[in-house]
């Protein structure tokens, strides 16, 4: 007679595999504690592999609206930091600078995921260093909107159509945005820009 090692047992005879005896009180209700950490593992993984976020800006994001019970059992914060690291290993995604010296942007950042052109513009290593992301399809809003607003994004009001990153906000930083906007796209014409710093 053979035994399976399982949650639930059955037992059956060898010679014509009929079955003999089958346990089945092994059914037991789900867990949602355990449902709460495998969900937050998905979301772990897939900010790792689709986002280009510190370590712990991905452990905090993934964190919201889990259940103290669920924080509770979940492995050290080491541990998960080393999972997202090894995944991002896997994947060969690029390291974040931390400075604006930094050479060069990686090719993977800089088209979108349909392999059109984002950075339009990198003054490259500096303090003075001038970033700009920008899609191509955004041309067209470019030529026909008169008076653009440059601030810090309110919600739900703010469509962006040009992400530059600047070193500050000297007035000769924001004319030299304004020069490399204007020689992106040679039909922009504003008839205000307005900023609020």
């Amino acid at each position: 007679m053979n035994t399976c090692n399982d949650e639930g047992r059955v037992h059956t005879n060898c010679i014509n595999t009929a079955l003999l005896y089958e346990n089945d009180n092994h059914y037991h209700n789900g867990n949602a504690v355990s449902i709460e950490i495998r969900i937050f593992e998905e979301k772990v993984r897939d900010r790792a592999t689709n986002s280009n976020e510190t370590t712990q800006t991905v452990i905090d994001n993934c964190l919201t609206n889990l259940s103290d019970h669920a924080v509770a059992r979940l492995p050290g914060f080491k541990h998960i930091k080393r999972n997202i690291q090894k995944q991002r290993g896997q994947n060969n995604l690029p390291k974040i600078p931390h400075d604006k010296t930094f050479d060069r942007i990686p090719d993977q950042l800089t088209t979108t995921k349909r392999n059109t052109a984002f950075l339009q513009y990198d003054s490259g290593p500096g303090n003075d260093r001038i970033i700009i992301f920008h899609h191509l399809n955004n041309y067209n809003f470019l030529k026909i909107v008169n008076n653009y607003y440059l601030m810090e994004p309110l919600r739900n009001a703010v469509l962006p159509v040009i992400f530059a990153l600047l070193p500050n906000k000297t007035e000769q930083t924001y004319r030299r945005l304004i020069d490399k906007a204007s020689e992106l796209c040679p039909l922009w014409n504003p008839k205000y820009i307005m900023m609020d710093y």
